[in-house]
This record gives structure tokens, sequence and C-alpha cells, in this order.
């Protein structure tokens, strides 16, 4: 291994911090419950299937993405008070813990545990603030800091990697090891640092799927009627 070579982390290693932070945002559920603003958490992409990866030599340690999920929020709020809401309630949860307080970045609120004398950050994690139309549409909440407004950009629809995942590792003995294998391979290819983990992913996981279809033995698998 090299420095700047992106490697998984031993699930033994991430899953404490990652039960800590979970029981953290337990609390924030119930210290928004009152004031109207309910959600539901989901732990996304790569951090879900337990391929958390770090860099050698780095000092950015391993991240986790999380959606919120907005059900209900308090009338006429707009989206810098829901974020600031759910940023306030992070920071009266993580009170006492050894966390930083949450940064307002562009599109989602970050939470870093850092080592001031290392000068490192040893993990960290990503909430993404979202809520679905009813066309299935995925809007998320969005800082301008060039115009300092707030307000939700829709994305479209989001890709559920799901059904090709399992198409995958039913054609493929080892299919879950080959998606690992090339999701580390575009992590220590990607040149662009605005890429998420989840985003490289998916690409994943498209790149997998698409090899798969055109093989002439899956071809042989398909029925024509």
């Amino acid at each position: 291994m090299t420095n700047g070579e992106w490697i998984y982390v031993n699930r033994q290693d991430y899953m404490p911090d990652r039960m800590r932070m979970e029981g953290i945002i337990n609390k924030v559920h119930v210290i928004l419950r009152p004031k109207g603003l309910t959600f539901q958490s989901q732990l996304i992409g790569s951090g879900n299937r337990n391929m958390v990866t770090t860099q050698i030599g780095s000092n950015t340690g391993y991240d986790f993405d999380y959606n919120l999920e907005l059900q209900y929020v308090p009338k006429d709020c707009s989206a810098k008070q829901i974020k600031d809401l759910i940023r306030d309630a992070f920071r009266e949860a993580l009170a006492g813990s050894k966390y930083n307080d949450p940064e307002d970045s562009t599109s989602v609120l970050t939470i870093k545990l850092t080592d001031t004398k290392k000068k490192i950050i040893v993990h960290s994690f990503d909430f993404a603030i979202i809520y679905h139309d009813d066309e299935g549409n995925v809007h998320y909440l969005h800082h301008d800091k060039n115009r300092g407004s707030y307000g939700f950009q829709n994305r479209g629809y989001r890709f559920d990697e799901r059904e090709y995942v399992q198409e995958i590792k039913d054609f493929y003995v080892d299919g879950w090891g080959l998606i690992r294998d090339e999701y580390l391979k575009l992590k220590n290819s990607n040149g662009d640092s605005t890429k998420h983990s989840y985003n490289l992913y998916v690409e994943a996981v498209k790149n997998v799927h698409n090899q798969m279809i055109g093989r002439p033995d899956y071809l042989r698998t398909i029925s024509f009627i």
C-alpha cells in the first residue's frame, strides 16, 4: 500500500462510530419532534453496504453519508429555518461529545471528529436534507454561499441501485465482490473532489451491471416471447 491509495476500513473499526452517531440522530428526533419537524434518516451508498474507505496518508479519515428525509415541517418554515432547526438540534445533541460543531456546507451538514494534536479528521458524517415530491423526484436543501440564500433543488428521480445489485449477485458467483473491486478502483482513479462516496458507489454498480448485460452468456439467459 502507498500513500494516497484508498483501502477498505474494517467493520469492527468503524461500526462503534456509526452506532454512536445514530444514537445522536435519535436524540435529534426527540429534540425536533415538539417543534413540529420530523424526518426519516437513512445511511446511503457505500456506508450502508459496509464499504467504508479511507485514504492512506490522508488527514481526512473516513466518512458516512446520510439522507434526512423530511416528513413534517412547521408551517411557513423557510429552507434556511429548516436547516437552522436541524443544525441547532444536532448542536444540542452533540453537547458533551468529542464531535465538532456542525458545519453548514453547500448541500449538507457536516459533523467531524478531529484530532487537534495530529491535525487530522478522524472521521466525519454528511447529512443531506431532502424531500420527495408526488412524482418521486428528490429535492435537496441547497445553500448558495455566493448569494447567501437557501432553497430546495430538484435533482430529479433518484436512481435506486438495489435492483441492479440483486441482478449482479444473482448472475455472478461473487457479484458483490465485483462491485467492491469496482468501487475501490473508482475511488483510486477519481479526480473530482466534489464527488461523494455515494455517487461513486452508484457509478460502480452501473459499471458492473453494464459489463454484465454485455456478456454473451447473460444474453443467453434472457427468454424472448
